[in-house]
């Protein structure tokens, strides 16, 4: 007996072809257990002869099995191959749904209403009404930043840190309470490459610094539905690590991993200056909330620098705190134009008046590198810090902590005040986490 790969070929001790049959035909293969026990062989092939007929026999039964099951099943589903198919693009479509939701937690509010996502993932994903036919799909994991306009509408950017594409892009939400949730977005894009920062230049108008080394000038068309690009401009040879608009909005200032930085004229779409002052990347910038000529940077050389820009010289130099390191975020103080904040890489945020001698404050409030820091509206503003050891710290004017969280899984990127002197903090992070701190009102006071 031969096997091949279409089926049996049995041979007489002559050579001559007893039959050859298809494999798992169950009627020929009856055929060939008979024609097996009736051939008279030698002793000597006895045992192979039996094997074989044994097999066929095996083969009889599971191939009469599959046709039974075969009958059965189209007897109780009349609408064949086809309903089992839509059956299954359903359940599909329905894991989808369930895994892209609940990666933004069990639970989402909507109109003060709780909503189950993994009841409802299926009717969530069906009201595409809340989210526009221009929006990506799905948003990057990792959020990097976030900032409120004056009417709440919240912007979040997000970076694809992880794969071959290091993507990136730009959302903005009516609700707060509702991203980072791409079903209830108002407006969103893909950009090129990640996204380091974003902020609200205007109330349509949006400004943002990219990985690919660019600065880039977006816009919400009149119905707040589309995101068009304005320009966008690769005046960095690397990482453009912030931007911040001026106090009039003219103009801008982008600091990048290239030791540049360079200012801005928006109108014109160009790079007015550059200036090479820091002897490593530089971490942020930060422009006066009162004056258009002065901001504040700081580097991986250890250096802070105050730059008033109508000077021959502009830069100066700020003296920080012993033993020195590198400062990694600066903010500037919105009722006092001489009075900035700024944190370094062992988790210390120091308040400063640098007009002032002596006027220096320093909290150990981190036990890893501040990753950004943000004072509220009040008269008499608080101070929120994060840092890349996932924790949220909030200090008085008196620079006493009144708040502290650890919500977050990840390093925290993203930190501001809710507008209109509001007790309410948003933060994001790595962990695709928007979480509200709420302040205690006496804590304020």
């Amino acid at each position: 007996m031969r096997v091949g790969v279409c089926g049996y070929t049995v041979r007489s001790s002559s050579g001559q072809s007893v039959v050859r049959l298809a494999a798992m035909d169950p009627s020929m293969l009856l055929l060939l257990a008979r024609d097996l026990l009736s051939l008279r062989v030698k002793p000597g092939f006895l045992r192979v002869y039996l094997v074989g007929a044994v097999l066929a026999l095996l083969g009889a039964a599971v191939g009469a099995a599959e046709m039974l099951r075969l009958t059965f099943s189209a007897d109780h589903n009349q609408d064949g191959p086809e309903r089992q198919y839509e059956e299954l693009l359903n359940t599909l479509q329905e894991l989808q749904a369930r895994e892209r939701l609940h990666r933004h937690g069990e639970r989402t509010a909507y109109e003060g209403q709780e909503v189950n996502t993994a009841t409802h993932c299926g009717s969530m994903l069906t009201e595409s009404r809340w989210c526009p036919a221009s929006a990506p799909a799905c948003m990057e994991k990792h959020l990097e930043t976030l900032q409120y306009r004056t009417d709440g509408s919240l912007l979040l950017g997000a970076s694809g840190l992880t794969g071959r594409c290091w993507l990136g892009s730009l959302w903005v939400f009516s609700d707060a309470k509702l991203a980072p949730n791409e079903s209830y977005c108002k407006a969103g894009v893909q950009t090129e490459a990640g996204v380091t920062h974003a902020e609200w230049l205007t109330n349509r108008a949006i400004i943002l610094s990219s990985d690919s080394g660019a600065v880039e000038l977006w816009e919400l068309a009149e119905d707040e539905r589309l995101l068009v690009n304005r320009f966008t401009r690769h005046e960095h040879d690397h990482v453009v690590t912030a931007v911040s608009p001026t106090a009039g909005s003219c103009h801008a200032v982008s600091s990048g991993m290239d030791y540049r930085i360079k200012v801005w004229d928006l109108g014109q779409e160009t790079v007015m200056n550059t200036y090479t002052a820091h002897s490593m990347p530089v971490n942020s910038v930060c422009c006066s909330p009162t004056d258009d000529s002065l901001f504040l940077s700081c580097a991986q050389d250890g250096r802070l620098l105050l730059w008033d820009r109508r000077k021959p010289k502009p830069a100066s130099r700020l003296d920080v705190v012993s033993p020195s390191c590198c400062p990694t975020a600066v903010a500037w103080d919105p009722h006092k134009t001489t009075t900035i904040a700024y944190g370094d890489e062992l988790g210390r945020v120091t308040v400063m008046d640098f007009q002032a001698a002596g006027s220096v404050q320093t909290m150990s409030t981190h036990r890893r590198r501040v990753s950004g820091l943000a004072f509220s509206s009040h008269s008499s503003p608080l101070l929120a810090s994060v840092s890349d050891d996932c924790s949220v710290a909030v200090v008085n004017a008196q620079l006493r902590e009144i708040y502290r969280d650890v919500g977050h899984q990840d390093f925290v990127r993203g930190v501001c005040w809710v507008p209109g002197g509001s007790n309410v903090l948003t933060t994001a992070g790595w962990d695709h986490q928007v979480l509200q701190h709420t302040m205690d009102q006496k804590a304020t006071a």
